[in-house]
């Protein structure tokens, strides 16, 4: 019960911090609005293949390619440090908003 719960407060962050990231790495923001197509911008930020979208619908496996595409969101915005990338992993709603 409580990774679900974690996973819907991710997706409800990713849905109010994902369009303005959008507009940072220069792509339209519409569709960071959208709750569930705001993956495939997201993927697309990242540069990973949009098929990885469908291991976000797998159980368990989720939450850990969630930890991946946060490190990786991460990376994409110049955070390189591990401990950077630590950050990104384990807190990613704060790590997003700023």
């Amino acid at each position: 019960m409580i990774p679900w719960i974690l996973l819907i407060a991710l997706i409800l962050v990713y849905s109010i911090t994902l369009p303005s990231l959008l507009k940072r790495a220069g792509l339209s923001s519409t569709l960071g609005y959208i709750p569930i197509a705001n993956f495939f911008p997201l993927l697309k930020m990242i540069k990973r293949p949009w098929w990885w979208f469908f291991l976000l619908l797998s159980p368990g496996v989720n939450l850990l390619m969630l930890v991946i595409i946060n490190v990786e969101l991460g990376i994409s915005f110049g955070k390189r440090k591990p401990g950077e990338q630590w950050f990104f992993g384990a807190l990613p709603w704060y790590a997003l908003s700023n």
